[in-house]
C-alpha cells in the first residue's frame, strides 16, 4: 500500500512537502475554525448574559464551518486526481 501512495505523490504536480503543508493548514483550520466559533459564542454570551446559548451556539457554528473547510479539502483532492487521471 506504501507503494501506491509513492506512486501517486509522485505522480502530482508538486513535491511531497507541498502536499504535507496542505493537508496540515487544513488540520490547523479546522481546529481554528471550533476555537473561532467558540470564542465568538462566548463574547456573545459575555455581551448578551445568555450564559451557555452563544457557546453552544458558537460551538455549532464553528463545527459547521470546520466540516466545511473539510469538505472543500475532499472536492479539491477529487479534481485534483481526475485532472490527473485524464492527462
Amino acid at each position: 500500500m506504501g507503494t501506491r501512495i509513492r506512486k501517486k505523490v509522485a505522480n502530482r504536480k508538486g513535491s511531497v512537502y507541498e502536499e504535507l503543508y496542505r493537508h496540515s493548514a487544513v488540520g490547523i483550520e479546522f481546529v481554528a475554525c471550533i476555537v473561532i466559533g467558540l470564542a465568538m459564542g462566548y463574547g456573545f454570551d459575555w455581551i448578551f448574559d445568555t450564559d451557555p446559548y452563544g457557546l453552544l451556539a458558537g460551538l455549532i457554528f464553528g463545527v459547521a464551518a470546520a466540516f466545511r473547510v473539510l469538505y472543500r479539502l475532499v472536492k479539491n483532492l477529487r479534481n485534483t486526481e481526475q485532472d490527473t487521471h485524464s492527462t
